[in-house]
């Protein structure tokens, strides 16, 4: 799964903010702007997955997301 933001972010409040449901252990991952989320293992193809970025999410300036971005659902 990958969440490009428009600008460059703290990495720690972004995986902070990083919400999979149900969860799912894995990793992350950053190239430039964009957080790559592996999970551990293959998700079950027949769950219903959500993927949001909770507000808190603080760009490199000290900006902080102020809400939370609309969810994925897959």
């Amino acid at each position: 799964m990958t969440v490009q933001f428009s600008e460059p972010v703290q990495p720690a409040s972004a995986e902070a903010a990083f919400r999979l449901e149900p969860s799912a252990p894995g990793e992350f991952s950053w190239s430039g702007s964009v957080l790559r989320y592996t999970p551990q293992q293959r998700l079950p193809l027949d769950t219903p997955f959500s993927v949001r970025i909770e507000a808190g999410v603080t760009d490199e300036s000290g900006h902080r997301m102020a809400e939370a971005a609309a969810p994925l659902e897959f």
